[in-house]
């Protein structure tokens, strides 16, 4: 369209100023060709141009349109002839100048097309059109603010030439001035608002700027007033594949791609389409397509080299890429895709080489700046990344990506404020960028700003609610501020999302390994490791879980494994150091810690676990080098406080051993083994009240101790110690732990002096299986005694789906910590899994025995949330009701036992009870009809208002009722010890 309008001027001219010069007959052959052309007849047009000259070989207007249509027809040389020889009968022949540079134009030689540009604007200064044109070579050349001052220049002599200024605005988008192209194109659509071509320009503007929408709706314009205008069709594709709507792009460029079976560039904009939507082998098709029209097309090998890199065919991606650049050795983009091809290979030096070519033939090409910087970013050259990120944002300072990616270097560099500030521009440019949200909320996360993470986080998802990534990071900031339940339920967002997201999984595990919930722990890891069996990060997380099971040999195999993956991986060295340091193999654990040491010099971790062994060894001088060193790395470490005060007790300095150990308690007023030890070197003093105090707080928050012979040694020397001075009897008698349980006085226990705790839960209305008639009105009936028995707080909760109950067993812990009883009574359905016993919220479906473990809260996370407590701990489980979920649930695993009852349990440390209504094996009864309470229920409200009865044989007096009551068929039973203490539940 543009090249009719361009020489069809000068026909017309030529045309009228013919009609009265030559011979009537030469005249009319000329006038008939020029009605021929004027339809698109081109080649009738040239045989009476031939006719014509044949009459009148000097006839220079059927020289010059002739010259025109052998241009229409592409064959530029004879339409040059032609000119030349008007130029030869007439050398100020102007529009000849004019035709005769646009047809070097359309063959690209620009320069002699600008020399008779030139030529035609020294015989007429004003001659717009020249202007324009020669504007076009100009841009043609890339010479932007030449092709400018020319469409200028042919505006001052024409304000109303729509073609000077769409072009200008063509110009001025290609120089990333989007906002005065726009405002050419609107000049342009004024003084023609049926401009096809200006809507579609100032559509693809709208388009640079991201501004999608006002850009889909230019390209409707241009379609209502052209229905076959193809380039609008896929001008509008490529917006929608911006958009992300990948179906509707494909449906345009079907579109084209009817109009014109023969569009290139519409079957590679399809095969991008295609890609975007994972889609490879369609993809390849298309691109075979364009090529096939095209054998020259080098993007069409660059997109599809993207098609097989995606598919992992690496040699074919690089086949293509090679064609590229041998059909255009100096294809600026063919060497900077081929460079993005070796960066995601890890091939970094071929990378960096191809975008060194990309540069050296066009130093001002930001893309291959910042690509060459991500490069070297991934090489950990931070400084040459960075100076690759500053060299882009000269040459464009309005480019998000690039300060996003020069943020995310300064994150790496640990330089969190710069790192932030240039996210803070990314999004002064583009305030909907998702991703530079995420970024800021990982440096701010890196700083321990949290809530400020929390927050870019929570933008970032609100700008784009599919990002498996941000969830995955948001999860992360939970788990640190030990929001275990959020951050679960963000990373199982992330896997709803991506069910291949393999740093969800990892994460989870972490969190349920913070939560002692190890098998769940390890399910997530061995997931992690089925998706990426190379990932070290995974092996050695698994590892630590292992390690905390007590279960050595499997941890030390999992370290060995991530150290293959991974022979530089410190964490793994120091994790497999603690496992051999556990077994008792110091030497073997030394070596590891040295190796970490050796990969990195500042790890206090590893200065602290090489002195804890190197004390296990005797060599206290060497040990507390090395804790010194792990203090002077990290401050506030509490650690290397406690093993080096067991080092220098161990050297008799037992003045600098008490600072030490004062120090780690100071800091972690939960460290057992600080109390302990502490405790071991007041007794070293010779002051053993002070040891037995310690000694007995170590107990409280480690009843293990109570199995561990050292322990139970030293605290035998403090109490004969003790025992022999007579003021020292009561504090004797408050630590010793009598071999023989005895019948109390009721003021043994004095309940106005003790602080008790309880969580009454009834689960009734089960959404799965029918719903249970007494377990909310036993558990309103258990709240009420418990209060009147002069419980502090007693918390009931009743229904509670999964989540709920996991959140009251984390709240109760806190209070459980403060207290001196604390009490979880349960009533509800409850099941047994492969030796696990578990209770079931009224959300579980239970689907399949694997299910239960997803589903289910395992006993033992009841029996955490109460450890807490300072003398009695006690969880009662009116749950072993007959179950209906195991009628539907179906076995995964044949060996898995699903019981009929509740397993019996054998609580760890003294001073817990686990009272069941059912012993192992049995169910217990919901209730008859008439009776408000289940059995169990009814006997344990009875008896818990007996005065002065001792908690043992309360349960007794709880067996026998049951027993009456169900005619034997239900015996309660109670599982773990008290020691010698007495427990009353009511003393009045």
């Amino acid at each position: 369209m543009r090249k009719a309008h361009v020489l069809m001027l000068a026909l017309g001219l030529l045309g009228q100023a013919a009609s009265a010069a030559h011979a009537l007959d030469a005249a009319g052959f000329s006038t008939r060709g020029y009605k021929f052309q004027s339809k698109g007849e081109y080649d009738r047009a040239i045989a009476d141009y031939d006719q014509a000259l044949r009459l009148n070989p000097k006839y220079v207007t059927a020289y010059s349109n002739r010259g025109f249509a052998y241009q229409s027809k592409g064959e530029y040389d004879r339409a040059i002839a032609d000119y030349d020889q008007v130029l030869r009968l007439n050398p100020k022949n102007v529009i000849a100048y004019n035709n005769r540079g646009f047809a070097y134009q359309s063959k690209g030689e620009y320069d002699r097309a600008i020399a008779d540009y030139d030529q035609a604007l020294q015989l007429n200064p004003k001659y717009a059109i020249a202007y324009r044109n020669r504007g076009d070579v100009f841009r043609s050349k890339g010479e932007h603010d030449r092709a400018i001052a020319d469409y200028s220049q042919a505006l001052r002599f024409n304000p109303k030439y729509i073609f000077a200024y769409n072009n200008r605005g063509l110009v001025f988008q290609s120089k990333g001035e989007y906002d005065r192209a726009i405002a050419d194109f609107d000049q342009a659509l004024r003084l023609d608002p049926k401009y096809v071509v200006a809507y579609n320009n100032r559509g693809l503007a709208f388009q640079s700027k991201r501004e999608y929408d006002r850009a889909i709706a230019d390209f409707d314009q241009a379609l209502r007033l052209d229905s076959k205008y193809k380039f609008a069709y896929n001008n509008r594709g490529l917006t929608f594949q911006s958009k992300g709507e990948h179906d509707r792009a494909i449906a345009d460029f079907d579109q084209a791609l009817r109009l014109d079976p023969k569009y290139t560039f519409a079957y590679r904009n399809r095969g991008d389409a295609f890609r975007s939507k994972g889609e490879y082998d369609r993809a390849i098709a298309d691109y075979d397509q364009a090529l096939l029209l095209d054998p020259k097309y080098t993007f069409a090998y660059t997109a599809r080299a993207f098609a097989f890199q995606s598919k992992r065919d690496y040699d074919r991606a690089l086949a293509d890429y090679d064609q590229a650049l041998r059909l255009d050795p100096k294809s600026v983009a063919a060497y900077r895709n081929r460079g993005d091809f070796f960066r995601s290979k890890g091939d970094y030096d071929r990378a960096i080489a191809d975008y060194d070519e990309a540069l050296r033939l066009d130093p001002k090409n930001k893309l291959a700046y910042n690509n060459r910087g991500l490069v070297f970013q991934s090489k950990n050259e931070y400084n040459l990344a960075i100076a690759d990120f500053d060299q882009a944002l000269l040459i464009d300072p309005k480019d998000a990506v690039i300060y996003r990616n020069r943020g995310d270097v300064f994150r790496s560099k640990g330089e969190y404020d710069r790192a932030i500030a240039n996210y803070d521009q990314a999004l002064q440019l583009d305030p909907k960028y998702a991703a530079v949200h995420n970024n800021r909320g990982l440096a701010f996360y890196r700083k321990g700003e949290y809530d400020r993470a929390l927050a870019d986080y929570d933008q970032s998802l609100q700008l784009d609610p599919k990002q498996a990534v941000v969830y995955t990071n948001r999860g992360d900031v939970f788990r640190i501020k030990g929001e275990h339940d959020r951050a679960i339920a963000d990373y199982d967002q992330a896997l709803r999302l991506d069910p291949k997201y393999i740093f969800a999984y990892n994460n989870r595990g972490l969190v349920f390994q913070n939560k002692g919930e190890y098998n769940r722990a390890i399910l997530d890891y061995d997931q992690t490791l089925r998706l990426d069996p190379k990932y070290a990060i995974a092996y050695a997380n698994r590892g630590d879980t292992f390690q905390s099971k007590g279960e050595y040999d499997r941890a030390i195999a999992d370290y060995d494994q991530a150290l293959q993956h991974n022979p530089k991986y410190v964490i793994a060295y120091n994790g497999r150091g603690l496992a051999f340091y556990r077994k008792g193999e110091h030497d073997r654990a030394i070596a590891d810690y040295e190796e970490a040491l050796r990969l990195d010099p500042k790890s206090a971790a590893a200065f602290n676990n090489r002195g804890a062994a190197l004390n296990k060894k005797g060599e206290y001088d060497r040990a507390i080098a090395d804790l010194d060193q792990a203090l002077r790395l990290k401050p506030g470490f509490t650690n290397p406080h406690y093993h080096r005060g067991m080092a220098f007790r161990h050297k008799g300095d037992l003045d600098r051993a008490l600072a030490d150990l004062n120090e780690a308690v100071r800091l972690n007023p939960k460290y057992a083994d600080a109390y302990q030890e502490r405790g071991v070197t007041f007794q070293a003093r010779g002051e053993s009240d002070r040891a037995l105090a310690d000694l007995a707080e170590a107990v409280r928050l480690k009843p293990e101790l109570e199995a561990d012979a050292t322990f139970l040694k030293v605290r035998g020397e403090a109490q004969a110690a003790l025992a022999s001075r007579p003021a020292a009897a009561a504090v004797v008698a408050a630590v010793q732990t009598p071999p023989v349980v005895h019948t109390p006085a009721v003021s043994a226990v004095t309940p106005l002096s003790e602080t008790r705790v309880a969580l009454v839960i009834g689960n009734s209305a089960y959404a799965a299986v029918a719903p249970l008639d007494n377990p909310a009105r036993d558990a309103n009936a258990i709240a009420r005694s418990l209060r009147e028995a002069g419980f502090k707080t007693v918390q009931l909760k009743n229904d509670l789906r999964y989540d709920d109950l996991r959140r009251a067993l984390n709240s109760f812990s806190a209070e459980a910590d403060k207290a001196d009883w604390a009490v979880v009574y349960y009533a509800g359905h409850g099941i047994e899994v492969g030796g696990v016993n578990y209770l079931v919220p009224v959300d579980a479906r239970l689907k399949t025995d694997r299910a239960v473990q997803f589903e289910a809260i395992p006993l033992d996370q009841v029996l955490g949330s109460i450890e807490g407590a300072r003398k009695l701990r006690l969880v009662i489980l009116d749950a072993c009701r007959d179950n209906p979920f195991l009628q539907q649930m179906t076995r995964t695993i044949a060996a898995r036992s699903v019981g009929r009852g509740l397993a019996k349990v054998e609580p760890e440390s003294s001073g817990t009870l686990v009272a069941f209504a059912a012993k192992h094996g049995q169910v217990a009864l919901d209730g008859q009809d008439g009776q408000v309470n289940s059995p169990f229920a009814a006997a344990l409200i009875k008896n818990i208002a007996k005065p002065g009865i001792e908690i043992r044989k309360m349960f007794g007096l709880v067996h026998d009722d049951v027993l009456a009551g169900t005619g034997r068929k239900q015996e309660p039973f109670v599982y773990g010890a008290l020691g010698g203490d007495d427990y009353f539940f009511n003393v009045r």
